[in-house]
């Protein structure tokens, strides 16, 4: 099958020009993974590959695959308390593979970099492919660089997430499916299947993909195309595997009660009256959209994009696929008033394609008119491209900034290295912190002190702390009790009758500003006793 083709069977697409510079189309896509390459290792950070909260679980995970045996329906996380750990999740491939790989090579955490990385790397190749057998090679190579250079999309893909890998699978299930309602050939038709599955497989979000894949059956069926077989052929190669996995999923929830928060339990991030209602989501969302995964060059870029008129209905693609991503950004409004960058993700490779498409037609323009055409469009692009790589490097620098997470977790792993140098192996932790706060079943677990300490135990936020709930731990096998570093002050200004509690109790082997370690096997009070 011919990937870098044009249209073979389609009506005329828009015209761009020849691309900018002379520069033949056997050169774009080796000058587009050169140029994601250099964007992503520009702010990448050997320290940080598993680091955050979803890379550490995903990484635990990956681990318990390669100590415990592989076996795959039973993934497992470090914080199930005493019991084994099984874990509601998304499909777990890439903790799976990443198991693999340290079968292979050993316990290398650069290995964690493969698949979001090439996953980052693949998106890019996918986006430029589609752009140009929609439109033409130039609006492809300039979808690419937008692709590659994405704040947001570049750090994700410099570290253990699923969501580049998500978003890979879905667009190349977009690509092959759009191939397949304009050739109707079988063979994109199960690959665009496959592929659109395994994205709903990784992240259960992704069923925004049925609304472009409805789309696109409209354009090639009509509005009868629930009388045509292939139709519903379709809907149960993508639906039936996820339906499946998540239905074994919520049995691991029923049976073990982690999760994270996948269709039970946990932190559902659907949307709420309360978020919908509340104006500041909308700004800071469109704030983030504007400012970090477009950058506001591109977002300008985008705008045009979105308003030109198409030659036909499948040039509309685009259209669907990003409307579709736009609700599902509501339908998920909990999830991203968070303010977790990942969620709005999806919005990249759509709005990429339209501000491609918006900027080969605005360097047409600019060339046809007379005032503007003083420059040639060659100038222009120069222009242009240096004005996005400014606004982009700015985006980039001030997407850094607020991590305001990053000095957290930094704290977690500090502590969390420290539990593991100071007590056994195979020793049961119990956690305590602040980041979470209400009633246990609605909140996610933070998994990074149980990641780099390497131990199994409870997490307790540091409002349910008590008395009772410590000697309850203590009595189901917990050996030590950690305060993070995040929390010590807190701890000791708010919570004296505690910390009172604990130190008449308990020896400490640890307590500074890195966090407090109290070992729950050796009794004080029992010690000066004896003496």
């Amino acid at each position: 099958m011919d990937l870098t083709g044009d249209r073979p069977s389609s009506p005329a697409t828009l015209s761009a020009g020849s691309f900018p510079f002379g520069l033949s189309s056997k050169y774009h896509l080796p000058l587009l993974i050169c140029i994601a390459l250099v964007a992503r290792f520009a702010v990448f950070h050997w320290d940080q590959v598993i680091f955050s909260w979803r890379s550490t679980d995903m990484a635990s995970i990956a681990l318990n695959y390669y100590r415990n045996g592989l076996h795959f329906l039973s993934p497992q996380i470090n914080w199930g308390g005493n019991g084994p750990g099984y874990v509601e999740m998304e499909f777990p491939i890439i903790p799976f593979v990443l198991a693999l790989l340290y079968k292979i090579f050993g316990i290398q955490e650069w290995l964690a970099l493969l698949i979001p990385m090439l996953s980052g790397l693949g998106l890019v190749v996918l986006m430029y492919l589609f752009c140009r057998r929609i439109f033409d090679p130039a609006t492809g190579f300039i979808a690419g660089i937008f692709t590659a250079t994405s704040p947001p999309l570049v750090d994700q893909s410099m570290a253990l997430w699923p969501d580049p890998p998500m978003l890979l699978c879905g667009a190349i299930g977009l690509y092959f499916i759009f191939r397949w309602a304009e050739e109707d050939s079988l063979r994109p038709f199960f690959i665009g299947a496959l592929a659109t599955s395994l994205a709903i497989l990784l992240k259960l979000t992704a069923l925004y993909l049925g609304i472009p894949i409805l789309y696109l059956c409209i354009v090639r069926h009509g509005y009868q195309l629930w009388k045509k077989p292939v139709v519903w052929l379709l809907a149960a190669l993508i639906l039936i595997p996820p339906l499946l996995w998540y239905t074994h999923a919520y049995e691991l929830y029923r049976e073990y009660h982690n999760t994270f928060g996948i269709l039970s339990g946990g932190f559902l991030k659907l949307a709420t009256a309360t978020v919908l209602l509340n104006p500041a989501f909308y700004g800071l969302s469109l704030g983030r959209m504007v400012f970090y995964h477009f950058t506001p060059i591109v977002f300008v870029l985008f705008l045009f994009g979105v308003f030109r008129r198409q030659v036909d209905g499948f040039h509309y693609i685009f259209h669907a696929w990003w409307g579709a991503v736009a609700l599902y950004l509501l339908v998920a409004a909990r999830g991203v008033a968070i303010g977790h960058f990942q969620y709005m993700l999806p919005v990249v490779p759509p709005g990429a394609a339209l501000a491609g498409f918006g900027t080969t037609v605005l360097l047409d323009k600019i060339g046809s008119t007379r005032v503007l055409a003083r420059w040639s469009r060659g100038a222009w692009t120069i222009l242009l491209t240096l004005i996005f790589l400014v606004g982009t490097v700015a985006a980039t620098y001030v997407y850094q900034l607020p991590k305001y997470t990053t000095h957290m977790w930094n704290n977690d792993k500090t502590i969390g290295l420290e539990v593991g140098k100071l007590t056994a192996a195979g020793s049961l932790i119990i956690v305590v912190d602040n980041q979470m706060g209400g009633p246990p079943d609605g909140i996610m677990t933070p998994p990074n002190v149980f990641y780099f300490s390497d131990r199994h135990g409870w997490y307790l936020a540091l409002s349910w702390l008590t008395e009772d709930l410590i000697e309850k731990r203590r009595e189901e096998g917990a050996h030590y009790l950690v305060i993070t570093g995040n929390t010590v002050d807190l701890f000791k200004e708010s919570y004296r009758p505690i910390e009172e509690y604990l130190n008449s109790h308990y020896f400490t082997i640890l307590s500074g500003k890195d966090g407090i370690i109290y070992d729950l096997e050796r009794r004080r009070d029992k010690e000066l006793t004896t003496k």
